[in-house]
């Protein structure tokens, strides 16, 4: 008889496609960083900005693909 002093049984959250979808996303990102960063100016603030959307981009798109309640904060 289940009582409310039984731990809930969750899933770890790994998921194969959206670790393939993670993994094809960062790579795109940094490839097209490495086709695109040297063509600015260097010593300009576009080179700079090139550099700073890089991580920026990374984090958004993980964060889309991995839905908006995968916070630890958000896990009740």
């Amino acid at each position: 008889m289940p009582t409310a002093d039984t731990p809930v049984v969750t899933r770890s959250g790994f998921s194969w496609p959206r670790f393939l979808g993670m993994l094809t996303a960062i790579a795109t990102i940094c490839g097209l960083g490495v086709w695109l960063i040297p063509q600015t100016p260097e010593g300009t603030w576009l080179r700079g900005l090139a550099w700073a959307a890089v991580p920026i981009v990374t984090f958004v798109t993980v964060r889309l693909i991995r839905g908006p309640r995968s916070g630890k904060l958000l896990r009740r």
